[in-house]
């Protein structure tokens, strides 16, 4: 794999460069540490972009489906939501529309993940739910990429 790849599938937490946890930790110190919520049915998953997440000083918490990722949703107030196109229950599309009210009430971010329908992702990003759609596997600078406001956002962050 090349460097900088992280597979998701590892059971193994995927630990990032120096020079990424040196990037990402002087953004942090700007501001407060992102809080994040992964919903996904995936252990290995979870247990694999957790520890990638934390070690970069996120705060992570997780859900093992839709409906509990609502919950916890309601209950934590996430800045940005990692969910799953495909799992039982709930998915993806219906957990975007459950959570519309906290993108208008603070702008979360939804990230959309999938590891196999690109066509499912297609779909469900024209809907205009997510904010970004990431194909697994995918890298730690992808992963962050998703994750981070647009520049316009992150100047106001900064100037007010």
């Amino acid at each position: 794999m090349p460097p900088g790849i992280v597979s998701i599938f590892s059971r193994h937490c995927a630990r990032p460069d120096q020079h990424a946890q040196r990037f990402v930790a002087g953004f942090f110190s700007l501001v407060p540490p992102p809080r994040i919520l992964l919903i996904d049915n995936d252990a290995g998953v979870v247990e694999a972009m957790s520890c990638l997440l934390e070690d970069c000083g996120m705060v992570v918490f997780t859900a093992s489906d839709g409906a509990l990722g609502v919950a916890v949703a309601m209950r934590e107030r996430p800045d940005s939501v990692l969910v799953d196109l495909q799992m039982p229950g709930l998915d993806a599309i219906e957990v975007a529309h459950s959570l519309a009210w906290l993108r208008q009430a603070q702008g979360a971010r939804l990230v959309l993940l999938t590891a196999r329908d690109r066509f499912g992702a297609a779909g469900a990003m024209s809907t205009g739910l997510f904010d970004a759609c990431l194909l697994k596997p995918f890298s730690a600078a992808q992963l962050f990429a998703s994750l981070a406001p647009p520049a316009e956002a992150r100047d106001d962050q900064l100037a007010g």
